[in-house]
């Protein structure tokens, strides 16, 4: 069926799934084109389907999927596929930006290290003897249980830091130390009795 040039077409408002434009653009929803001659529009993707109808130069029609050099087209009359080099998009069409709308693959963001360093006291020089061990972080400023005036070493894990006192409240002679003391000086060994640790 052979149609006149001013005749007017509707064109059909579509939305399909996403498909190649090979002469313009991949993965583009249903766009408006326009024959540029006219043009025979056929059952299948090739010569070798039977034709269907006949576009007019300059009809307008919607694109809906491209693939090997021919386009599916639906417009007023039987829809069908129309060769590629044939057909021009609409000068006012948006083809979508799918990159926009693409989700990006979750990703495991770095997780904090949420393990707290030990400090552990000894009675003896080098860590022998008793012991036992607080969680950085945590202080005492007036000791009176057994640790008091007991301390001779201390052994702090990876991050840990610690200041010891001869006097409660943080008072008299004071260190601060960042990694283990297999012996402490003569000031403080068995002499603390207050200390603040940190991490």
């Amino acid at each position: 069926m052979h149609k006149t040039s001013s005749k007017t077409r509707t064109v059909l408002s579509v939305a399909i799934a996403s498909f190649a434009w090979t002469l313009m653009a991949s993965g583009a929803f249903a766009i408006p084109g326009t024959a540029k001659s006219p043009v025979n529009v056929r059952s299948g993707p090739s010569t070798s389907y039977n034709r269907v109808d006949t576009l007019d130069g300059g009809e307008v029609v919607n694109i809906t999927e491209c693939k090997d050099g021919w386009c599916f087209v639906e417009h007023d009359g039987p829809d069908g596929w129309v060769s590629a080099n044939y057909l021009i998009q609409d000068p006012n069409a948006q083809l979508p930006d799918n990159t926009a709308d693409a989700t990006p693959e979750p990703t495991s963001a770095p997780q904090p290290n949420t393990t707290v360093p030990k400090i552990c006291f000894y009675a003896g020089a080098d860590f022998s003897g008793n012991h036992g061990c607080i969680a950085a972080g945590t202080e005492d400023e007036q000791m009176t249980g057994y640790w008091n005036d007991k301390i001779s070493s201390i052994q702090l894990e990876a991050g840990a830091t610690i200041t010891v006192c001869r006097d409660w409240f943080f008072n008299g002679f004071c260190e601060t130390y960042a990694e283990s003391v297999p012996t402490l000086n003569g000031f403080l060994n068995h002499q603390i009795s207050s200390y603040r640790t940190q991490y």
